[in-house]
């Protein structure tokens, strides 16, 4: 309940309009080319790898991409659903916002992102910034986007919708972690290298880009553990490197917590957890590990061994006539569906301005809670530690350190003219306390 609240209503479901555009076969399955609109207008370019010959509904996995400029088709991303279909599961895969056919800042005139090469991550925390300026997140729109491509797998005739699991690297780790917390369709879940604390990655890198960050998530008591506590007792296996970007001591951590949870439901052997020895990449033995997961809670038996298997090229798996949805399809994009979502908000805020005994108090207070104001009682206010005292013409300056609680100390300036007066100034200066202290300064000509 927590999780939805913090991530916020999700849209109404509309149709999917899903159509496919091509068909590339292979050797055991064949590799359907597909665009759907999550929300309308809002277009979502993916491949279905499905196997040949099956007997009966096959379990499926959706496998959520990681950050590149070609979304799911990057190599390491489509080997995995390779290995998948070859192993006998319908895979779908799909390019997240700002990636692969999806990028919301494509330039026409120069035919990339106007980020540039490699910089998918900008493609999200732009977007994404704007979004909590509206009280949103990019994780929202990237979650909805993970719902409809399931409610898609559930429209195929091969697939077994008691059997859906979920996987995915990196930024699709993100991605895999959300879906698996709030789609209670997803029976076995399996995210790679993204699962730690917040404390830890505050510690070591500071906070990553816009969808890894709900808004306020923090500030509500969020941390990326109840990902996994939702999800208690449903089968969960954390992927995770030793070296990875994400801390693998927050990886420990995040895990005890979940594990205990799943423990405490009845889910003995639940959750699980596969380490390599590696940075932020995806290894054999992990790969393999997740097969055999899959395998295991989907009641697909088989061989778990990873494959060298033949990619399709970039080109291959173009989806839309132009390879964007932007100039193909005139998509929408994160600007304009959060443009339309200001607006809303702005028609609110004319209507409360109407009543002004009403507003303003609720600005102060509005202000007070965004700020994090705790204010003070009288017995809590700080006395100032005096550090030092020299004399001007007509007045004295004197220096205070103002301690706040106990995290910090705040550096002050007083000007107390030597004629005792009751009226006080607060002067504050974008390049500090001494900036307009000097002689004929700001401060002095006010305090005269």
């Amino acid at each position: 309940k927590n999780i939805a609240e913090l991530i916020g209503p999700f849209p109404e479901k509309t149709p999917l309009n899903a159509r496919v555009t091509g068909v590339i076969q292979r050797d055991g399955f064949r590799i359907e080319k597909l665009i759907y609109e999550s929300q309308p207008g809002f277009f979502v370019t993916a491949a279905l790898f499905v196997p040949e010959n099956l007997r009966g509904k096959a379990p499926a996995i959706l496998y959520c991409s990681g950050h590149s400029d070609a979304g799911f088709r990057a190599p390491p991303y489509l080997s995995m659903a390779l290995n998948l279909v070859q192993k006998g599961f319908v895979v779908l895969a799909f390019d997240p916002i700002g990636q692969g056919e999806r990028w919301q800042y494509f330039n026409p005139q120069t035919g990339r992102s106007d980020f540039g090469p490699g910089n998918s991550t900008r493609e999200h925390s732009r977007p994404g910034s704007q979004c909590f300026l509206t009280g949103d997140s990019l994780a929202r729109h990237m979650i909805w986007d993970g719902i409809r491509s399931i409610d898609y797998l559930l429209t195929r005739p091969e697939v077994d919708a008691a059997r859906i699991g979920i996987t995915g690297r990196s930024g699709g780790g993100t991605q895999s972690a959300y879906l698996a917390a709030v789609d209670d369709r997803i029976l076995a879940a399996a995210p790679e290298n993204y699962l730690t604390t917040f404390e830890s990655v505050l510690k070591m890198r500071g906070p990553q880009d816009a969808e890894q960050n709900f808004h306020r998530g923090i500030a509500h008591g969020f941390d990326q553990a109840d990902l996994l506590i939702a999800r208690a007792p449903q089968p969960t296996l954390i992927i995770a490197t030793s070296r990875d970007i994400f801390n693998i001591e927050g990886t420990q951590t995040a895990f005890a917590e979940g594990s205990r949870a799943h423990r405490a439901l009845g889910g003995t052997d639940s959750m699980v957890m596969t380490v390599d020895d590696a940075e932020h990449t995806s290894t054999k033995k992990n790969r393999e590990a997740t097969y055999a997961f899959f395998r295991k809670h989907l009641h697909h038996p088989g061989d778990s061994t990873d494959e060298a298997i033949a990619r399709p090229s970039e080109d291959e798996l173009r989806i839309t006539e132009t390879g964007q949805v932007l100039t193909a399809l005139r998509s929408e994009t994160v600007f304009t569906l959060n443009r339309r979502r200001a607006e809303a908000l702005a028609q609110k805020l004319d209507k409360r301005r109407r009543d002004l005994p009403a507003h303003l108090p609720a600005v102060k207070a509005d202000a007070a809670r965004l700020a994090g104001h705790t204010p003070l009682v009288q017995e809590q206010a700080p006395a100032g530690v005096f550090t030092g005292r020299y004399r001007r013409n007509g007045y004295a300056i004197e220096k205070y350190l103002l301690p706040v609680g106990d995290r910090y100390a705040i550096p002050i300036l007083a000007l107390v003219p030597d004629q005792a007066s009751t009226k006080v100034v607060l002067y504050l200066h974008p390049r500090g306390k001494s900036a307009q202290a000097g002689i004929g300064g700001e401060m002095e000509t006010l305090m005269k």
